[in-house]
């Protein structure tokens, strides 16, 4: 039986979320699964066939990248599937997806996707509540606004949620295969 490790770096929830609904598809391909939060791993990479890391973004940067690559950078990963997920608030988008790519650094041999996760300003704290409604005022001026900007003004009155068991579907076929 294949082992998959899904590490994952969850500031507000999305990632963790992700990370089980994974878990859970997986588990059903009979892949062997567990998750730990990336802080908190402390086994060898090298004991899995797949890995997996998602994690938030803030400022085009996937949360804590640089110390999942560095760990990975210590594996053979030529028989490894290796896939980074990156959840963020903003519509899923081709373009988008590739610069969290190139300015994440993450080499070609890693799968990326980018999933949408959950905006709640409520569990904001500090200066990311603080940008997003600076951001949501100057987005308020504006005329006509496009999904991703009433998105973000939305969530300043209701928390959205977007995580949803099919957008891990694609990945959970990519390692599966």
């Amino acid at each position: 039986m294949r082992k998959a490790i899904i590490l994952y770096k969850s500031k507000y929830g999305s990632s963790k979320e992700y990370a089980d609904l994974l878990s859970e598809e997986l588990s059903a391909k009979e892949i062997d699964t567990e998750t730990s939060e990336l802080k908190n791993f402390k086994g060898k990479l090298d004991n899995y066939d797949i890995i997996v890391y998602a994690a938030g973004i803030k400022a085009y940067m996937i949360y804590d990248i640089r110390k999942f690559l560095r760990k990975a950078a210590r594996v053979k990963l030529h028989n490894k599937k290796v896939v980074v997920m990156g959840v963020g608030m903003l519509k899923a988008d081709l373009n988008y997806a590739e610069r969290l790519r190139k300015n994440n650094a993450i080499p070609s041999g890693m799968r990326f996707y980018y999933l949408r996760g959950t905006m709640d300003i409520n569990k904001l704290k500090g200066i990311d509540a603080s940008i997003i409604k600076m951001l949501a005022r100057s987005i308020m001026m504006k005329e006509n606004l496009n999904d991703d900007e009433n998105a973000i003004v939305n969530a300043c009155i209701n928390p959205q949620s977007w995580v949803k068991r099919d957008n891990i579907i694609p990945i959970a076929e990519y390692i599966a295969k």
